[in-house]
């Protein structure tokens, strides 16, 4: 159960104002590490239901660095999501493909804009199956089970499309190299 403590109306108006103010920045940041406006969204709404639970640790920071404290604490909400995320993932994957699996996401390799634009012209030349398959998996955030409904596949299916598909990524990123 969660517990507001937010004392009284004028806490609750000035965090209202803070959001209000910086609601956009708070979704960019949150997304630039999730890339995802659903997991954006509840990272935010995680972020305040923490300061509304605690808003004492908000109103003990100066005015001038209280978004800079709630950016911090979006940023390490998004950390954690995706760091579980990639534990899910993980483990959806058998042993064989486990073991040939990418420990580095395509995001974490690429460093320039440059860069970024050749991984993405390469991703849309990818085989249909195999791009589709991580387009659900990676960018819509579906799991294995409904990517695998979405395509009309089995989660096997779905598994090898998508580890053959980080396999070509990788690949293709080594020889840029």
């Amino acid at each position: 159960m969660i517990c507001f403590v937010i004392e009284d109306a004028e806490q609750a108006n000035a965090l209202e104002r803070i959001y209000r103010a910086n609601a956009n920045r708070f979704y960019n940041i949150a997304f630039s590490h999730l890339h995802n406006m659903h997991d954006a969204e509840d990272a935010v709404q995680e972020a305040f239901l923490r300061i509304a639970e605690n808003p004492e640790n908000l109103f003990a920071v100066p005015d001038d660095k209280k978004v800079s404290y709630i950016n911090v604490i979006i940023r390490n909400i998004a950390f954690d999501m995706r760091k579980e995320k990639n534990k899910a993932n993980e483990t959806e994957l058998d042993e064989e493909h486990f073991q040939n699996a990418v420990t580095e996401t395509p995001e974490e390799i690429v460093v320039s804009d440059e860069e970024a634009e050749a991984l993405i012209d390469f991703i849309l030349s990818m085989p249909p199956a195999k791009r589709d398959a991580m387009f659900l998996k990676v960018s819509c955030g579906y799991s294995n089970p409904q990517t695998a409904r979405a395509l009309g596949i089995s989660e096997e299916a779905v598994r090898k499309r998508i580890s053959d598909a980080y396999k070509l990524i990788k690949k293709f990123i080594d020889s840029r190299r």
